[in-house]
């Protein structure tokens, strides 16, 4: 899914320069006393230690510096755009933000599903082939899939910056659809 994303910011102009972790390599790795299998992966950029978890931990680190917050705001709702773009959904948002700089990192994309769109039911996973790589699609209710992303991002904002974060969407990302939709219906 990784390397899925990163060829969709290679090829969009919009996303050239936005920050993605990118797979380096992969194995299987066999466990002998069962039989279960797990992927394991080599990703870059190496990502310092002083990165947070959560935007209550940037705004301690950042001794309440709202520039680097805002800067963490728009660089999340950057990944937001492009994931909701190309149909993407992300559960379990798991994110390394920098308390310097509020470059922020999706770093997890076990529980991510490129959307089918065109299609309505739940729990039906078909496989697609990218570069050789299988990657789940998931045949679910799609309005659904796409705001419980958007209400991922939104609850991992603190709510003192939901207003500079509405106004960034109804600005920047005026044009995706789904941010248009969520923000009418919800402020």
């Amino acid at each position: 899914m990784i390397n899925y994303v990163n060829s969709n910011i290679d090829s969009n102009y919009k996303f050239k320069g936005l920050k993605f972790v990118k797979c380096l390599s992969q194995c299987t790795v066999i466990d002998s006393d069962k039989d279960d299998r797990d992927t394991a992966i080599l990703m870059a950029p190496l990502i310092p230690p002083s990165y947070v978890s959560s935007f209550d931990s940037l705004s301690q680190d950042a001794r309440g510096d709202d520039t680097i917050i805002k800067k963490a705001v728009d660089n999340l709702l950057r990944i937001l755009d492009l994931l909701l773009r190309i149909d993407v959904t992300v559960s379990d948002l798991q994110l390394l933000i920098s308390p310097t700089s509020g470059e922020v990192y999706l770093i997890d994309l076990t529980e991510s599903y490129i959307l089918d769109k065109n299609q309505r039911g739940l729990g039906v996973e078909l496989v697609l082939r990218h570069e050789s790589k299988d990657l789940a699609i998931r045949r679910t209710d799609w309005p659904a899939s796409r705001f419980n992303l958007i209400s991922e991002v939104v609850a991992a904002i603190p709510a003192k910056y939901h207003d500079y974060m509405v106004d960034v969407m109804k600005g920047e990302y005026s044009d995706n659809e789904t941010i248009r939709e969520y923000v009418f219906n919800t402020y």
